[in-house]
Formats: structure tokens, sequence, C-alpha cells
């Protein structure tokens, strides 16, 4: 069976809430980092990638790159500069788009 490999659709730079202003009260660990995002009042789904073993401390800021569950859902509203809130039972922090790319440049390019 051939299948194709999904790169992800963006880079964000994403600050994390400190302890006490974050639903979560630990750091974030895993290979991935599911949740919501809220862009212009609106819910998507999105899963950021994190370094397997590694962990990103509540308050700090981390680079990741995030693909969405369904990119023609948001990609609208996806340029490079796009402020967003993650949102995992409440807000865990804030981000920003860095780059547009993979499934989601390509759409942008055919102009979606």
């Amino acid at each position: 069976m051939i299948g194709t490999v999904r790169t992800s659709d963006i880079t964000a730079e994403i600050t994390f809430l400190p302890r006490g202003r974050n639903v979560r009260t630990g750091p974030i660990v895993g290979r991935s980092l599911g949740c919501a995002v809220v862009i212009d009042g609106v819910l998507y789904d999105v899963r950021f990638d994190l370094v397997p073993g590694s962990s990103i401390a509540l308050g700090s800021t981390a680079v990741l790159d995030g693909t969405f569950d369904d990119l023609d859902a948001v990609l609208d509203r996806l340029i490079v500069g796009t402020s967003f809130t993650l949102w995992d039972r409440g807000a865990i922090g804030h981000g920003k788009v860095l780059s547009i790319h993979g499934g989601a440049s390509g759409a942008a390019r055919q102009g979606r």
C-alpha cells in the first residue's frame, strides 16, 4: 500500500501561559499537542509536533509545526502574522503564524 506523508501546514511561535493562568498544571510533553486554536472567534482542531523526549515549560515560548484536522475550513484565515489562542478546556497559550507550507501554501497558490 502506497501512502503519502502529510507535511505540516504552518510553523508558529507559541507562548504558553504560565502556571496559574493556564488550565494545565505542568509542562507540555509528548510527541504532539492536540488542541484547538481560536482564530477570529472560531475553533479549529490542530496538532503541533513536539520533539519526542523533551518538554516545554509553562510560560515559555516555542516554535512548532502544526497540522490542521480540516485545512479547508481554516485556509481562508491563514496568513503569515495571523494571531491565535490555543484552547484545551481553556486558554493554554497564544501564537502567531510564522510561515505557511505544505498543503496550505499549495492551496493558497491556487487561489483558495
